[in-house]
């Protein structure tokens, strides 16, 4: 007792630490209970209007739902109608647009039509006209010309045959030989073995005659072009060899269809200007054209007729011209000396 009363700051500080503790424990009974009050109250509160909410949204949803539901009842109609306001006038359109596209392609079929009709005329007609130029071309190719005057074979101006060609051997060779060196030549012109033959008198012979075929000219025209292609240039012709018959080759003169008379005036010819040759010297050209020959008719009637410039220009003498024609024209033939 004398100690506690002898220190009064001891039981003041006891007394500060229990009325602390007791305020402490208040201050704690007194949150729980505001907690709780607070809890009641906020969760009475959050559940009130969870409830509104809901009752809220509940109604809305229905609201929609039923919205929703007269919209699908009324939408088959709408779609209907909308459907016979845009398609309705298109499809009411339409037979009419059908029927005017039908129209014009029926009229496009009957112009076709009438165009193939019309090009199948054409292409019968040209079918037609093929066929009688194939026969034609045929008949032309293969058609023999009549042999020209058989008559005057044996005259001495006979008329010449332009649709033959002449073969001289000049030795006796056989057909099957000179057919056989032929065709190249001939095929070079495009001229088939069915458009030319070959004759003689005998199967062994010295001379041939090959016939061209083809009408109106066609014979005459072929002719013209093998003898043309004998010359290959200025100096040199094509030749034509063949085995003889008795050994050795024969060589082929090629020429057309000549006349005796004129057979006689280019003999004739050559001869005189050979023998002026002789005469005045090989160095002398004396051309075939300076010197006129004339074959008067008859048989052996021949006269020649010498060019004036020739006189001057080769220097020869009437008698030199005289004598050596009397060489070579038969003595009663006459030759004549004409300035």
């Amino acid at each position: 007792m004398d100690e506690e009363e002898s220190d009064p700051d001891i039981g003041d500080e006891h007394i500060r630490i229990l009325c602390s503790e007791v305020v402490s424990e208040r201050l704690v009974t007194l949150q729980r209970s505001m907690d709780d009050a607070v809890g009641k109250s906020v969760k009475s509160a959050v559940e009130t209007e969870a409830g509104s909410i809901a009752s809220a949204f509940q109604r809305d949803f229905d609201s929609c739902f039923e919205k929703c539901q007269k919209d699908l009842q009324a939408f088959p109609g709408k779609l209907d109608q909308q459907i016979r306001n845009s398609v309705a006038p298109k499809l009411d359109e339409l037979p009419r647009e059908v029927t005017a596209r039908c129209d014009d392609l029926k009229r496009d079929v009957l112009l076709v039509d009438q165009k193939v009709e019309t090009h199948a005329k054409l292409l019968a007609e040209m079918q037609e006209q093929t066929t009688k130029l194939q026969s034609a071309l045929v008949e032309a190719n293969s058609a023999r010309p009549a042999p020209k005057n058989l008559a005057g074979i044996i005259q001495f101006d006979r008329d010449t045959d332009p649709t033959i060609i002449k073969l001289n051997a000049g030795k006796l060779v056989s057909r099957q030989a000179v057919i056989e060196i032929i065709p190249p030549w001939l095929a070079e012109h495009n001229i088939e073995e069915s458009n030319w033959n070959i004759d003689s008198p005998d199967h062994l012979s010295k001379m041939f005659t090959m016939r061209l075929t083809g009408a109106a000219g066609l014979a005459s025209r072929r002719v013209q072009k093998l003898l043309s292609s004998l010359r290959l240039s200025s100096s040199s012709r094509r030749e034509f060899e063949v085995a003889a018959q008795y050994g050795g080759a024969a060589r082929l003169h090629v020429s057309g269809d000549k006349n005796p008379k004129q057979i006689k005036l280019e003999l004739t010819g050559r001869k005189m200007r050979n023998k002026l040759q002789d005469i005045y010297g090989r160095e002398q050209k004396i051309s075939l054209t300076e010197i006129v020959i004339e074959v008067l008719p008859g048989r052996e009637a021949t006269r020649i007729m010498w060019n004036p410039g020739t006189i001057a220009k080769f220097g020869v003498s009437k008698e030199t011209v005289v004598e050596a024609a009397q060489e070579i024209i038969q003595p009663d033939s006459g030759p004549a000396w004409c300035l």
